[in-house]
């Protein structure tokens, strides 16, 4: 059974989110909760699909540019239910398929024209997680 960890850097991030915005991170924390309590949804945050929970319809795709470099990542996301437009933030998470344990590594805002995948800032944070978790590479995608 896959378990679910919000490491200390995304915990930062939820903490900026929620000065930023009371909404924003209201929502957030509805979207973490329906997550961890979903059993089937976390046996398969590791393939690229939609899925529908009670409040928001997630959409899992890979981390294209840290899977490219052989490391585990993915990103979630996610719109809340009836409305066709995504909310303003991802979920970056690796997987630690020995484990069974899916690790939220970042909360990040997703700002229009900015590519997120290779923002150097964003990508050395994680990368730095992923290693000093020893997590596992995964094959190239």
């Amino acid at each position: 059974m896959f378990n679910l960890f919000v490491r200390p850097e995304a915990i930062q991030d939820l903490a900026a989110i929620k000065k930023a915005s009371a909404m924003d991170h209201a929502r957030v924390l509805v979207l973490l909760q329906e997550i961890y309590a979903d059993r089937t949804l976390l046996s398969q945050l590791a393939e690229d699909g939609v899925s529908d929970l009670n409040t928001f319809k997630i959409d899992v795709t890979a981390f294209g540019a840290m899977q490219r470099l052989h490391f585990d990542m993915w990103r979630i996301k996610s719109y809340e239910c009836g409305k066709n437009y995504p909310m303003p933030y991802r979920l970056i998470y690796a997987v630690d398929n020995v484990k069974m344990d899916y690790h939220i590594f970042a909360i990040m805002k997703r700002n229009e024209g900015t590519d997120y995948e290779n923002d150097p800032e964003l990508v050395a944070r994680i990368r730095n997680v992923y290693l000093q978790l020893g997590l596992p590479f995964a094959e190239k995608r």
